[in-house]
């Protein structure tokens, strides 16, 4: 039996491959039809970042660079690092600053129509994140 296995980078700011152009340099370098991207655009927000007004261009910038390279899409929020932190804090959908009517929205104008992976949540605050995407999803499907 022969497997066809895809392994999704995830681009990240402190990762190797930190910013959404160089995890979309590598998967176009490496060409290969086993190598793709998770989007996961909180990720991409460098602590500086975190402001309401710099979403938007934040989720532009990566859908832009990213465009046809990713295969799975992650689901969490983005808020300011904490005091003397060097990187935002991820917690779950609706906790957080990322604008998900846009983010949802931006999935679909790609042709996205996979699975949304939420992450970073306890068990306790898994109904309320799987309420807070799916509200977005209806309002975007």
């Amino acid at each position: 039996m022969v497997f066809s296995v895809v392994l999704l980078y995830e681009p990240y700011i402190v990762n190797v491959c930190s910013t959404p152009e160089l995890g979309a340099q590598l998967v176009r370098e490496f060409n290969s039809p086993h190598l793709a991207l998770l989007m996961d655009p909180t990720n991409r927000f460098e602590p500086n970042m975190v402001e309401r007004g710099q979403v938007g261009a934040v989720l532009r910038r990566g859908f832009a660079a990213e465009r046809g390279q990713f295969r799975l899409a992650h689901a969490k929020d983005v808020t300011p690092a904490a005091p003397g932190g060097n990187k935002p804090g991820l917690p779950g959908p609706g906790q957080g600053i990322l604008d998900y009517r846009l983010y949802l929205r931006l999935l679909k104008e790609h042709g996205y129509d996979g699975p949304l992976i939420i992450e970073h949540l306890t068990e306790r605050e898994v109904p309320d994140a799987m309420s807070y995407v799916q509200r977005f999803i209806d309002t975007v499907a």
